[in-house]
């Protein structure tokens, strides 16, 4: 038997396979960033920080200052 925290992981996993093509650009950022903001923050970072447009249908991820949590940010075309 799995533990929930190996479904959670492998549903994520199917998750972001199932979205990712070819032409998918992922901007990964190497700094720390106050991961506790909501979508308004993050898509303010995406803007200023990665150069990019949030909207654009990117990932952008970010990770906290321990590096112990990562949040990704993508837009389908309806919805963050």
């Amino acid at each position: 038997m799995t533990s929930r925290s190996e479904r959670c992981r492998r549903g994520f996993v199917v998750a972001v396979q199932s979205y990712l093509t070819a032409a998918t650009r992922i901007f990964i950022g190497l700094d720390a960033v106050d991961v506790r903001c909501q979508i308004d923050g993050l898509a303010a970072i995406c803007r200023y920080v990665f150069l990019g447009d949030p909207q654009s249908g990117a990932l952008f991820v970010c990770r906290n200052k321990g590096a112990t949590a990562l949040k990704i940010l993508t837009y389908d075309g309806d919805a963050y």
